[in-house]
């Protein structure tokens, strides 16, 4: 199938359930991220998803991967929790080693740029702030952010990664900046077609768009010398 989505589907924070279940139900055979403006009065940025329905087989191997993936990554955490427990009163360890402990343990999930989102309040640090100088405060210090939603979104993210990765879940993402025609509220321009080449059935001319025919078109498609962005996907992606 192929459908014209709003481009915050395939991007904003918001929407991450939705694209989770694309994820899940569909194979995602090709993205086109088209101009503004094709819509008159909305500046929404939209784009041309082409999506393929999993069979049934395919939604359980990705369910048991995921299961798998989510498994593994809470035992480590479950293990980084253990780890800070029985460090907090060490007075072997020091606030670094704790961070390079957790850091280390937590890789692919975390690193020390990030930083959990903690609603309402600044976001926690996984790089240990200067204030923190015993190891009791910086084992507290991971132990709270840890509880945090914000990180549990983090491990459903590294998890999502490990899947995609493990599936091989790869596709195409193509841009084009013209699709024949331009919309304003004083009226239409013609533009180039980067998207795809319309040709009159009767007059074997080309069509800039179908707002400007005037008889049967026809879609002409290019395997061997692709120009437009549909003769790349018709050479490139396969359906199965």
């Amino acid at each position: 199938m192929a459908v014209v989505v709003p481009e915050s589907l395939l991007n904003a924070t918001d929407n991450v359930d939705a694209r989770m279940l694309l994820y899940r139900f569909c194979w995602i055979r090709g993205i086109v991220s088209l101009p503004r403006n094709l819509f008159i009065e909305t500046p929404t940025l939209t784009s041309l998803l082409f999506a393929q329905k999993k069979s049934r087989k395919e939604i359980e191997q990705w369910d048991a991967a995921w299961e798998r993936a989510r498994v593994a990554l809470e035992n480590r955490v479950g293990e980084v929790r253990t780890f800070l427990k029985k460090a907090r009163h060490s007075k072997k360890l020091t606030p670094s080693r704790i961070q390079d402990e957790v850091l280390k343990r937590l890789g692919g999930v975390i690193d020390e740029t990030t930083a959990v989102t903690k609603k309402g309040k600044a976001p926690v640090a996984m790089k240990l702030p200067e204030s923190v100088t015993t190891v009791s405060e910086a084992c507290g210090h991971y132990l709270d952010a840890l509880k945090l939603a914000g990180f549990a979104i983090l491990v459903r993210n590294a998890v999502f990664r490990e899947v995609t990765e493990a599936l091989n879940y790869e596709y195409p993402v193509y841009l084009v900046s013209e699709v024949g025609y331009k919309l304003s509220k004083r009226k239409e321009r013609i533009r180039p077609n980067q998207l795809c080449k319309f040709v009159g059935k009767t007059s074997k001319s080309e069509i800039p768009n179908l707002h400007l025919a005037n008889e049967s078109v026809e879609v002409v498609i290019d395997r061997k010398t692709p120009k437009r962005i549909l003769d790349y996907i018709k050479r490139d992606v396969k359906w199965v």
